[in-house]
């Protein structure tokens, strides 16, 4: 629900007062946030391993080696590089798109960004009736698919004027939609196949892997759009994104008619 009445509010916000005020209450916002979890005043027990000597780097490479040694949780790290690393085309050049190329105000925006709320919001509902009605391994590539291909709506809409603001919200929404069935899809796959004494690991690493593109995503596609315009950096950011499900299509990912009941060995 937060994330369909941020963008809006955000885009109310910049129209109304301009954009110092608009980041000024999202900044109070996240000191309330402070004081909201300063005020849990729950006691927490430190678990029986917690005073062991923690080997960082042992630990590390048992995380990594567990994600590239099973074929699944290694596609399923690769497709997500794939996707986060291309994603961020649309992270930094939306924006200059909307504003500089397509007129578009603050508020519509808004808007857009609020689209994508709606989706995730409704895609975290169907996500299980789906993989309960077509089977784990297709809902999830489905989603996925879902998540990838209609951003490609985003370049497009400056060829179609009247419908600018209908298909950007169109694909967004469906993004969002596909963004938050497929992202509980995953992680319950990515659970399910890792030991629970490894989970920690396995997570931490495939967050590295996955999350540490983003910043060499976002550099590369600025410096695209600096090169060879907004517009067609974002084509090419759109474009690698829509085949990223595939890894998964093409893997034993797709097979799964429910999630396994047991993790890999651990070694």
């Amino acid at each position: 629900m937060a994330e369909i009445a941020g963008p809006g509010l955000a885009g109310v916000l910049v129209g109304w007062f301009g954009a110092p005020v608009a980041v000024a209450v999202d900044a109070a916002s996240y000191l309330l946030s402070a004081l909201g979890i300063g005020s849990i005043r729950h006691a927490e027990t430190r678990p029986a391993h917690g005073r062991q000597k923690v080997n960082l780097i042992r630990e590390v490479k048992e995380g990594l080696q567990l994600i590239f040694r099973h074929p699944m949780l290694r596609i399923m790290a690769v497709e997500a590089a794939n996707f986060n690393g291309a994603a961020q085309a649309l992270s930094t050049l939306l924006v200059l798109y909307a504003t500089r190329e397509l007129h578009l105000s603050a508020d519509r925006i808004g808007l857009v960004y609020g689209a994508a709320g709606v989706g995730a919001l409704i895609g975290s509902m169907l996500a299980g009736p789906l993989a309960r009605r077509i089977g784990f391994g297709r809902a999830l590539v489905s989603t996925a698919a879902l998540a990838c291909i209609p951003p490609l709506l985003v370049p497009a809409a400056q060829s179609a004027p009247g419908l600018t603001l209908p298909l950007l919200m169109t694909a967004f929404f469906l993004e969002g939609m596909g963004v938050a069935a497929s992202s509980i899809h995953f992680l319950s796959l990515r659970q399910a196949l890792s030991p629970a004494n490894l989970l920690g690991r396995m997570a931490a690493s495939y967050r590295t892997l996955t999350y540490g593109i983003l910043p060499l995503g976002a550099l590369f596609f600025g410096f695209l759009g600096e090169k060879v315009g907004v517009r067609t950096a974002l084509w090419i950011g759109t474009g690698l994104m829509s085949v990223a499900w595939l890894w998964v299509r093409f893997s034993p990912v797709w097979h799964l008619e429910k999630l396994p009941q047991s993790p890999v060995t651990d070694t």
